[in-house]
C-alpha cells in the first residue's frame, strides 16, 4: 500500500520547487535607455544600478545604459553623478524591453559643513555603525572603509548623517562588498529610534574555496527567516509551509495585543497581476519564524494574546505597498519593520538575485 505522507511531501516539494524555478529562471528582460543633463546632452559615466542587487551600470559617450538578465517585477533605478543630484525611479517590468530616459539636475555649489573631528566625530561614527551596520553578529563584521565621507550633524537629540558619495562597506561573514549611496540617517538618542534612506549596490568578493564555502553558509543563514524570506514566501503563498507564523495586531503600541488565531497565507495576499501582490490587511502583522510553530499552526491561549515586548524572533511589519518574487516591495506610502527584522539592518542584507542553494 502506498505510503501517503511520503506521497504528499513529494508533491509539496515538486510544488514548491516549481514555483521556485518560475519565480527565477525569467531573468531576460532588459532596461535600457539615455542619461542626460537639463540641455539634453548626454552624461558620461553616470552610474545606473538598480537599488539591491548586483546590477550596475556607467554610461558610455552617447549617455546610454543597458541592464540585462531582469526577471518581471518591480524594480528602483537610480542613477547618480558627482555635481548632479541623484535620482531614484521605481520601474515595473513586464514586457522583454523597457526603455526609460532620465535628466540630472547640476546640484547647486553650497558650503560645506562644519567639519567634525576629534572624540565628538569618532562618537558619532561608532553610534552610526551601530545604528547603520546593525548589531548582529554579521554586522559586527562589517568595515567601513571610506567612513571620512560621512557628513555629522547634531541637532538637539537627532544625531543626522549623510554622503555625496558611495558609502562602502565590506562584510566580511557574508562575502559582499556593499556600496550605499546614503541620503539621510537618523537617530533619536531620546527616543532611541532610527531612521534612514539611501541605494546600496553588492559586488561578490573574490575569496579562497573555504572562504566561498563559509560565505555560502552564513548567507543561507541570514536569509532563512529573514524579511526577503518572508516576502518571498507570501508571493508564493507559501509562507506556513516554510515556517512562518502570522498574526493580526490588534492595537496600536507596546503592549501588543494579536489575534489568537494565525493568519494563512490566502487570506492575508491579493493578487494584482502576474507579477505582483499586495498584502490585504491593511494593519501590523505580528510574525513569528518557528517551523514547530507553523507546523502546529499554533494559536494563543486568551491570556497570552498580550506580548509585552517582542521577543527575540517576534517581527511587525506593515505595508500599503506591493511585492513581487524578488521579495521586493514597491509602490508604498507606509512602511514600518520593527522587531527582530527591524534590528537586522545593513549588515544583514543580501541581494535580491540571492537564492539560497
Amino acid at each position: 500500500m502506498p505510503n501517503l505522507n511520503l506521497m504528499k511531501t513529494y508533491a509539496l516539494l515538486v510544488f514548491l520547487l516549481s514555483l521556485h524555478l518560475t519565480a527565477f529562471a525569467q531573468n531576460d528582460f532588459t532596461l535600457s535607455g539615455t542619461i542626460l543633463n537639463e540641455n539634453s546632452e548626454p552624461i558620461e559615466a553616470a552610474t545606473v544600478f538598480i537599488d539591491g542587487s548586483t546590477k550596475i551600470f556607467k554610461t558610455d559617450a552617447d549617455g546610454k545604459y543597458v541592464i540585462s538578465g531582469l526577471s518581471r517585477g518591480g524594480y528602483h533605478l537610480v542613477v547618480n553623478m558627482i555635481g548632479y543630484g541623484s535620482i531614484k525611479q521605481d520601474v515595473l517590468i513586464s514586457d522583454n524591453t523597457l526603455t526609460l530616459n532620465i535628466k540630472l539636475i547640476a546640484k547647486e555649489q553650497t558650503l560645506k559643513e562644519v567639519v567634525i573631528v576629534g572624540d565628538q566625530r569618532f562618537k558619532y561614527l561608532n553610534t552610526f555603525r551601530k545604528y547603520f551596520l546593525g548589531e548582529s553578529e554579521y554586522a559586527s563584521a562589517c568595515t567601513i572603509l571610506n567612513s571620512d565621507i560621512i557628513h555629522f550633524n547634531m541637532k538637539g537629540q537627532i544625531l543626522s548623517a549623510n554622503t555625496d558619495d558611495f558609502l562602502v562597506i565590506k562584510n566580511a561573514v557574508l562575502g559582499y562588498k556593499i556600496k550605499y549611496l546614503l541620503r539621510n540617517f537618523q537617530y533619536n538618542t531620546y527616543l532611541e529610534t532610527t531612521q534612514y534612506q539611501g541605494q546600496c549596490i553588492f559586488e561578490e568578493m573574490t575569496g579562497s574555496k573555504l572562504e566561498q564555502d563559509k560565505w555560502r553558509k552564513n548567507r543561507k543563514e541570514a536569509y532563512y527567516g529573514s524579511l526577503m524570506h518572508y516576502l518571498r514566501s507570501l508571493y508564493r503563498g507559501t509562507a506556513q509551509i516554510e515556517g512562518f507564523v502570522t498574526y493580526k495586531v490588534l492595537n496600536t503600541r507596546l503592549p501588543i495585543d494579536i489575534d489568537i488565531d494565525p493568519m494563512k497565507s490566502g487570506r492575508l495576499i491579493k493578487q494584482i497581476d502576474e507579477s505582483l501582490i499586495e498584502i490585504k490587511y491593511k494593519r501590523r502583522l505580528y510574525t513569528i519564524y518557528n517551523k514547530n510553530l507553523a507546523a502546529r499552526n499554533f494559536s494563543f491561549k486568551k491570556d497570552e494574546r498580550i506580548i509585552k515586548e517582542l521577543d527575540e524572533h517576534g517581527s511587525i511589519f506593515k505595508t500599503d505597498g506591493k511585492i513581487d518574487s524578488k521579495g521586493n516591495y514597491i509602490d508604498y506610502t507606509e512602511l514600518l519593520v520593527q522587531g527582530f527584522w527591524g534590528r537586522k539592518r545593513i549588515g544583514d542584507q543580501l541581494p535580491y538575485e540571492y537564492v539560497p542553494e
